[in-house]
């Protein structure tokens, strides 16, 4: 069975006949290099739909080539934000380039960010949220030796469920 055969019986099928569903795995295996990261069989649809796309299209992108944004410089105050001009969202997914792009164009922005990515001009007050951000960081990261030495509240608990009537 060729891929345009498997495109041709639908996700339903293939997700639902282990024969085929193994079949579209190895397609995978040979188109992209590697199985999506993540719950395969939560993601199915999309990847599936993305796959089918791909070879109808005869674009095929190897997973290692696809652009992940792992090199990111700023440090969102609100993970969730999101800001929309002109047609464009920015996110905490978004990369450096386009954040400056949004500062450039409104510097009250700097306001999102505990740090500012790396190319823009950094004023005093920046740097010290920089600093104030990263000693907050390392404090929280800290285990204190109160918490770990005094293993003797453990013990303490009161034990769970009913009391014993006298």
């Amino acid at each position: 069975m060729d891929r345009i055969e498997l495109i041709n019986k639908g996700a339903d099928a293939v997700r639902n006949t282990p024969h085929l569903f193994s079949a579209y795995k190895q397609y995978l295996l040979e188109d992209w290099g590697e199985l999506p990261q993540g719950c395969f069989g939560c993601q199915f649809n999309n990847h599936f739909n993305q796959w089918k796309n791909q070879v109808l299209n005869k674009n095929i992108i190897p997973m290692e080539n696809k652009i992940v944004n792992n090199n990111k410089t700023y440090v969102l105050k609100d993970r969730g934000t999101l800001k929309y001009l002109n047609g464009d969202v920015w996110s905490n997914n978004s990369s450096d380039e386009d954040w400056i792009k949004y500062i450039n164009l409104k510097p009250q922005a700097k306001d999102l960010f505990y740090v500012l990515p790396v190319s823009i001009e950094k004023t005093r007050l920046d740097l010290d949220n920089e600093e104030d951000f990263k000693k907050k960081e390392s404090n929280e990261s800290l285990m204190t030796e109160d918490v770990v030495g005094d293993l003797n509240i453990v013990d303490q608990k009161p034990k769970r469920g009913r009391k014993k009537q006298d």
